[in-house]
């Protein structure tokens, strides 16, 4: 422990006597490690720790793949007959969103609330801060309303009153008895402000069809369980398929349907490992980058000090000795580093997660943890030593007595140090050219989807998402009346061009689906040429103008299409081409609830999802005939700036109803920009890292190229003297960084082909071995490397001759 103090005492006057030196190094790996970190703390919220609830890993979310949708809900029909026959759960709950809007603040409010079966808390082993959560009379039909609060609303619309339970709320005009209040860290599902019974019972009993016959009407739900100890998921996944299908209620098409069942923690937060597993690998390896600089820069420091260890070794320290000194002033530098890193992840982390999408500002306890110091703390040490061991291991081979007897300078150019500079540049060169080449596919990708048209022209165009509440409008009449004042009130509005009210707004993450062959075609399946469900959406009158939708033939909606017009609809123009491969849709005819539609238009191909890449078919109907709903939104466009309108827009609902709140105000372009966001901050942060590494990387190279010039400038004399030109003296010093950058590249190259197929997921219309992005690359790469190895060069021309025949 003596020794081992006074090595630290002695690489602390080591590294003071150098403070250059020292700030460069400490700069570099405070750079990378503190990016490192500041994505591990990342992964390390959303990845690596369990969600906080007893034994997650047994906590499971049951879903089903369908032929449109690989994740979706469980119909209301199989989650009783699991609950009742499956043994490899100990529980299962279902559960789904609702909405409503509480009016007990000074200000109508929209909550986004869960209605619950009464085991959801039970397979979450959550249980409430004050008061209790449901039990199965709660979950009776015609049991008394009951709530329990998520701590936010708790606190923000009651003031934290620990006297809340017993107090009566209205949610929708009905009234609601608070039986509990859940802790602040329990946020299931992510959104909920509160939760209700679900009273799942009431939803699975037949009606009455047409003909006589019992008719089952299908929803679906979301549904979790827990494992029974020792089961495994593909256990329960079998049983679960098995028991569904004998579920008789079903038709056939939905009973074949695939059951998976996953972690909840995976259903939760799998969709974000892809890309941060590659961001994290990104800046692990600008890590790498700094590393090998400094690896550099500690050879150069090693070469210049090599009398001084010849020296203390010639006075006795062995090898091993001085080995240790130097990776102790290694391992100091890191520790430095990683302390100064720290401030990254401290300042900016939440910044980053602000900039990045939506999925990831809902992940819970970004922070930095002990599990993240120790990973920091780990991080350095582990880049010390592999910064510290080329140096030391170059030290270790050296001769003591050639060092004493020779010029240090010149001799350290040659040998295990020569080579070890030129194999960490290589290294450099290598892990740069990875790197861009995935941040220029990524950047490809993003551009082809930029190309994407959505179908709708989003500048000018306000929208907002109304709610009506069913115990105030209560029929269609009540409905169509809001609807009708509302829409007359928007459009007798100064700078209003135009108008309308929709089920669903384009990218808002909802679509509402019909089977192909209620339009005569033939469902996915029962023909070669089936194709998929059509999305279906009821919109109001001026609903393709307002939206900048282009008619390709045919007319918009109007007032005139009401009740009782004949039915019409508008098709677009994926599922115009399917309707009349060779001809026009227009007046072609369909059949819906025993009524003849007629289409009267096509419009553009819409993208109504965010992820909707390849547009589906569609089919638009009016308001006005198939019937308003409580739940729509609006969309207005404007002459001048949208959201100046939006208090204009509020006083307009509030004259008309001022119990009632608009939600999700936005403008389309809005909507549009978020549906980017993630495939933007991907492209961003790895670009934003690849172009750090190239940077580095080249630095490095300069480094090494200025060292080698350095070393050979009496041989540079030498050549000059005998009538060597100086583009001979370039020559030569490109010849030898050229020679590096190729091997770098070619490294790079093959690395690139086999790593690249990690991003294959994040792409889009763009090969993991785009040809363009595998040329341009390397031609990049090699002309910065010139330019960089350039400078050196015409230094080593303008060396008078004379000085470099008497250098040492």
């Amino acid at each position: 422990m003596t020794a081992l103090v006074y090595d630290i005492r002695h690489a602390f006057r080591s590294l003071r006597r150098s403070p250059g030196f020292t700030t460069v190094v400490v700069l570099m790996l405070a750079l990378g490690i503190g990016a490192t970190t500041t994505l591990f703390s990342v992964v390390n919220a959303a990845l690596l720790r369990p969600l906080p609830y007893p034994d997650p890993d047994r906590i499971v979310s049951v879903s089903l793949a369908t032929p449109m949708f690989p994740g979706s809900g469980v119909d209301n029909w199989s989650v009783p007959a699991w609950q009742r026959a499956a043994r490899s759960l100990e529980m299962l709950a279902a559960y789904g969103p609702t909405e409503g809007t509480f009016t007990g603040g000074a200000e109508p409010e929209r909550l986004t609330g869960t209605k619950v079966s009464p085991d959801f808390f039970r397979v979450l082993g959550a249980s409430p801060a004050l008061g209790r959560t449901f039990l199965a009379a709660d979950d009776r039909s015609g049991a008394p309303p009951v709530i329990v609060l998520a701590h936010s609303m708790w606190t923000r619309d009651f003031g934290a009153d620990p006297n809340v339970l017993g107090r009566t709320i209205e949610l929708d005009g009905k009234t609601y008895t608070v039986i509990g209040v859940m802790p602040a860290d329990f946020r299931f599902p992510r959104s909920a402000e509160y939760w209700t019974p679900l009273k799942l019972s009431s939803w699975t009993h037949p009606i009455p069809g047409k003909d006589g016959k019992p008719q089952f009407v299908t929803t679906f739900v979301s549904v979790i369980g827990r494992l029974r100890p020792g089961v495994t998921l593909s256990a329960a996944q079998a049983e679960l398929a098995n028991l569904r299908s004998h579920v008789t209620e079903l038709r056939e098409s939905i009973r074949s349907w695939r059951v998976d069942v996953m972690t909840l923690h995976d259903r939760m937060y799998g969709d974000l490992r892809p890309a941060l597993l590659v961001l994290l690998g990104t800046v692990a390896s600008v890590l790498l980058i700094a590393c090998a600089n400094v690896a550099n820069l500690l050879l150069v420091r090693a070469a210049m000090r090599r009398r001084e260890l010849a020296v203390r070794a010639a006075l006795g320290a062995g090898r091993a000795r001085l080995v240790r000194q130097l990776l102790v002033e290694s391992l100091l530098l890191a520790l430095i580093g990683g302390a100064f890193g720290l401030l990254l992840p401290v300042w900016g982390l939440k910044t980053f997660v602000a900039l990045g999408p939506e999925s990831l500002t809902h992940v819970p306890g970004i922070a930095i943890d002990g599990r993240v110091l120790m990973f920091a703390f780990a991080v350095s040490m582990l880049t010390g030593v592999l910064f510290g061991l080329v140096p030391a291991l170059s030290v270790y081979r050296d001769d003591p007595q050639s060092a004493l007897k020779e010029g240090a300078t010149r001799i350290a150019g040659s040998g295990f140090a020569s080579s070890a500079r030129k194999l960490l540049v290589t290294a450099e060169l290598a892990i740069a050219v990875v790197l861009l080449i995935g941040a220029g596919l990524l950047a490809k990708s993003f551009v082809r989807y930029l190309d994407i048209d959505p179908g709708f022209r989003g500048a000018s165009v306000l929208t907002a998402g109304v709610a009506l509440p069913s115990t105030r409008y209560s029929n269609d009449t009540t409905i169509a009346l809001f609807y009708r004042n509302l829409m007359g009130r928007l459009r007798a509005m100064p700078g209003v061009q135009s108008a309308t009210a929709t089920a669903v707004l384009p990218l808002n993450g909802y679509s509402m689906m019909m089977p192909a062959r209620s339009l005569g075609l033939a469902d996915e399946g029962e023909s070669s040429s089936g194709v998929p469900s059509i999305t279906s959406t009821n919109v109001g009158s001026s609903f393709f103008r307002t939206l900048g939708i282009p008619l390709h033939a045919g007319r918009d909606f109007t007032d005139a299409d009401d009740a009782g017009a004949p039915p019409v609809a508008i098709v677009n123009q994926s599922l115009a081409r399917l309707m009349a491969p060779n001809g026009t849709a227009i007046g072609h005819h369909f059949t819906m609830q025993d009524r003849t539609v007629t289409i009267v238009g096509v419009c553009a191909d819409v993208r109504q999802l965010a992820e909707d890449v390849n547009v589906k078919p569609a089919v638009y109907f009016p308001l006005r005939q198939t019937g308003f709903s409580i739940y729509g939104n609006i969309a207005i466009r404007v002459r001048s700036d949208p959201l100046a309108l939006v208090p204009a827009l509020r006083q307009v609902v509030r004259d008309i109803d001022p119990q009632l709140p608009l939600t999700d105000i936005t403008t389309m372009d809005r909507r549009l920009a978020d549906s980017m966001a993630p495939r933007r901050f991907n492209t961003l942060l790895l670009g934003t890292f690849a172009a750090l590494a190239l940077v580095m990387a080249v630095f490095g190279l300069y480094g090494v190229i200025a060292y080698l010039v350095a070393q050979r400038t009496h041989e540079i004399g030498v050549r000059m003297a005998l009538g060597a030109q100086g583009r001979d003296v370039i020559r030569l010093v490109l010849r030898q960084g050229v020679t590096l950058t190729v091997v770098g590249v070619i490294v790079g190259l093959a690395a690139s082909f086999a790593l690249t197929r990690l991003l294959a997921s994040l792409l889009f219309r763009v090969q993991t071995t785009d040809p363009v992005i595998f040329v341009s690359v390397p031609v990049l790469l090699i002309l910065v490397s010139i330019i960089a190895m350039l400078i050196p060069a015409r230094r080593a021309v303008r060396v008078d001759p004379q000085i470099a025949l008497r250098a040492e």
